[in-house]
């Protein structure tokens, strides 16, 4: 039986990162990283707000899939134990003034029970991510990002935070050049992360 769920499982992270891939996408990445933190309070309440709007969408992700578990099983176990850590995680975040929040708190987040781990769970900084040609095809926030080269297998940036918390001013599907801030991973097989946009730019045509 585990066999047979695995075998679906697999199917289904399949056809996930087939529908992750937008069309034109290559085997190469141009994703670029800066030597850059977020030290302003305003960019830090960004990031914390958003931190929050992912922590929500995790708890959907293991809201969703207790849902389909059977009853005292060992992953039925496991959900809710995840579920309560990420309330734990929410409720320690929401007491907690900008000014004393870091990107490297949130990047600690631990819970990828029940399904494969993308990577192991990192303390170290988390850098900003520059992006030469990237845009959006999905409602904000909550879309994924899509960019020049992404792959089939990752990595995958879904948006969660963008400057003064102002999505509409990232129109879909035109192109631009943004710094993404990597806040937390989102549970998923391979590598896929909650991101905050720091700065964006329309190319020029």
């Amino acid at each position: 039986m585990r066999v047979v769920l695995a075998l679906l499982l697999g199917a289904m992270v399949l056809a996930a990162c087939a529908a992750r891939l937008p069309a034109g996408a290559s085997s190469s990445s141009t994703a670029k990283a800066v030597d850059a933190t977020p030290s302003a309070s305003g960019w830090k309440a960004e990031c914390l707000k958003a931190t929050l709007r992912a922590l929500s969408m995790e708890r959907s992700h293991y809201a969703g899939w207790l849902k389909g578990a059977a009853p005292n099983s060992k992953e039925q176990a496991d959900y809710l134990r995840a579920i309560h850590y990420i309330d734990e995680l929410t409720a320690k975040f929401r007491k907690m003034p900008p000014s004393e929040f870091t990107v490297e708190q949130a990047y600690r987040y631990v819970p990828v029970t029940g399904i494969p781990p993308s990577h192991s769970p990192s303390a170290d900084s988390p850098k900003p991510i520059v992006l030469e040609d990237a845009w959006v095809s999905e409602p904000l926030p909550g879309g994924l990002l899509n960019f020049s080269g992404m792959t089939r297998s990752g990595p995958f940036y879904r948006v969660v935070g963008a400057p003064d918390d102002n999505f509409k001013a990232i129109k879909p599907k035109v192109h631009y050049r943004m710094v993404i801030q990597p806040l937390m991973r989102e549970s998923y097989p391979f590598p896929s992360y909650y991101v905050c946009i720091k700065s964006f730019e329309p190319l020029k045509k």
